[in-house]
């Protein structure tokens, strides 16, 4: 089991507050984890890149 407050914690405390990661010890369980973290990181990262465009194309604008 992982110890201490890794990259991937902060990550999802500001995107999820209140959810706790956790990784599983099983190698099925951990596969589907590691499967649903990435869909989630993906996710993440679309996100901030629409926040970034949004905020590129009101610079442009002059909003």
């Amino acid at each position: 089991m992982r110890r201490g407050i890794g990259a991937l914690d902060v990550l999802f405390m500001h995107y999820f507050p209140g959810r706790k990661l956790e990784y599983p010890d099983d190698g099925d369980e951990r596969h589907e984890f590691e499967i649903r973290i990435a869909a989630e990181i993906e996710y993440i990262r679309d996100l901030e890149m629409n926040t970034l465009t949004r905020a590129i194309v009101k610079a442009f604008n002059g909003d």
